[in-house]
């Protein structure tokens, strides 16, 4: 399996600060084959675990092992000597991940390179587009927690790994779009609005995770993902919010309201 190294654009590491050089090998002298997930060694990951340090701007290398190691999990692997070869493109990574994703389980691609729905041009919604939001609607006012918490319920208890591939997306996301989106509706935001936001990120993060089959505080056929209609639109590149009377749909890089209840 090949095995990466994500560093910073100054070629040092993440977290340590180490600084690597490509084609050279590295030695830890007083290695730790101990229980300490974070000690002495050099760590990579395979593509699973990229998403614990990889952010954008950051750069990725194949990276060759030998010696002793200690393994954790798919974001925790430590080394006693490694040497960087290649670097990734962007485009490598995401094959990468594509190619992986029949036996991670859940859409890894997304997951390192999720979509954020604002940086996708404005559009107009058409009439499928209200029919979803309708959907949605209905779906959000069924559930018996909050949508939010029906997904990361589920995404807990069936995926390996499952909070740092949340946080990865999370991180990537939802702090732009609710900002956005509060702005654009700021006569109205309120605990409402943030809520509906709060529940469009996790409908599309629940929506990463195709071989959940059932979830969480709510009532739905077995196989389908009753969020279904909050992340199509998202992929579209609508965000939906609500103020306690009306329903929005949100578009473009300033999260303009491009339709409204009436």
């Amino acid at each position: 399996m090949t095995l990466l190294k994500v560093l910073k654009a100054d070629m040092t590491s993440p977290f340590k600060g180490f600084k690597f050089e490509r084609q050279k090998w590295y030695h830890c002298p007083d290695f730790d084959l101990g229980d300490d997930e974070c000690s002495n060694g050099f760590y990579a990951t395979p593509i699973d675990g990229l998403h614990y340090a990889y952010r954008p701007g950051r750069r990725v290398f194949v990276a060759e092992v030998r010696g002793q190691s200690r393994i954790f999990d798919c974001m925790k692997q430590r080394y006693e000597d490694m040497m960087l070869t290649d670097e990734l493109t962007t485009d490598q990574i995401k094959q990468m991940a594509l190619d992986a994703e029949q036996r991670v389980g859940y859409r890894l691609s997304e997951v390192l390179f999720p979509i954020n729905p604002l940086l996708l041009p404005k559009i107009t919604p058409t009439e499928a587009d209200i029919i979803l939001l309708k959907q949605w609607a209905s779906v959000s006012a069924s559930v018996g927690a909050s949508v939010w918490a029906s997904v990361f319920s589920s995404v807990w208890a069936s995926v390996s790994a499952s909070v740092g591939v949340w946080a990865s997306v999370w991180a990537s996301v939802s702090a732009s779009v609710f900002s956005s989106v509060s702005a654009s509706v700021f006569s109205s935001v309120g605990d409402s609005v943030r809520a509906s936001v709060w529940d469009s990120v996790g409908a599309y993060i629940g929506s990463l995770f195709p071989n959940i089959t059932r979830w969480k505080y709510i009532a739905h056929e077995p196989g389908i993902y009753p969020f279904q209609s909050a992340a199509n639109l998202w992929r579209r590149g609508l965000v939906p919010s609500y103020d306690g009377k009306q329903w929005r749909l949100h578009s473009g890089p300033t999260a303009e309201i491009v339709w409204e209840e009436k």
